[in-house]
């Protein structure tokens, strides 16, 4: 997360403190980048929580990469996981857009890289399970709900407010668990 003051553009590194040996969390971030490329652990803030979240100037959703949604999506409901904060439902629909979007990635029906409108891409996948239900509604009955739970969602968390208020949530969390914050000049 960079801020601004009146000295200039500041930036965000975190610092966490070592974690436990056994941590789910140390063994996600020993994993390779499933993306391919180079590894997210050569970022500054790549190997802290929140990292997609707390790196954020401004989100363009209307031109972001498919990769770049699901790391905010996992940081998102990362921190409602933690705090307990945000809509469950919201939340919910966040989870069910962001595996739609890695499984065609994964698929290679989307590439992770592409910078797409996320607003329309989840507008046309909310068209797209409503003619899947009218065609096989045994299989595809629930889909139509799931779409539009995720449309929703992207609308209510994709704010300039409403991710401001997620990153000071974050930061918070952050130095209550003893991470240490350190700002350093661009």
């Amino acid at each position: 997360m960079k801020l601004q003051n009146e000295l200039g553009k500041l930036q965000v590194q975190l610092t966490a403190p070592k974690p436990e040996q056994n941590s789910r969390y140390a063994e996600e971030q020993e994993q390779p980048s499933k993306y391919g490329g180079a590894s997210s652990q050569s970022e500054p803030l790549a190997s802290s929580p929140f990292s997609a979240l707390l790196s954020l100037e401004t989100v363009d959703i209307n031109h972001i990469s498919p990769h770049d949604f699901t790391s905010l999506i996992a940081d998102i409901s990362k921190l409602h996981n933690e705090t307990g904060e945000g809509d469950k439902h919201a939340i919910e629909g966040l989870g069910y857009f962001r595996i739609t979007l890695e499984v065609q990635m994964t698929t290679g029906q989307l590439d992770p890289n592409a910078k797409i409108d996320m607003q329309q891409y989840a507008t046309e996948h909310a068209k797209s399970a409503e003619s899947l239900a009218k065609i096989d509604s045994q299989t595809y009955g629930h889909s139509p709900i799931y779409a539009d739970q995720s449309k929703q969602a992207i609308a209510t968390f994709f704010t300039p407010t409403q991710l401001e208020n997620l990153q000071l949530s974050a930061i918070e969390l952050l130095k209550h668990k003893g991470n240490r914050l350190l700002d350093k000049k661009v």
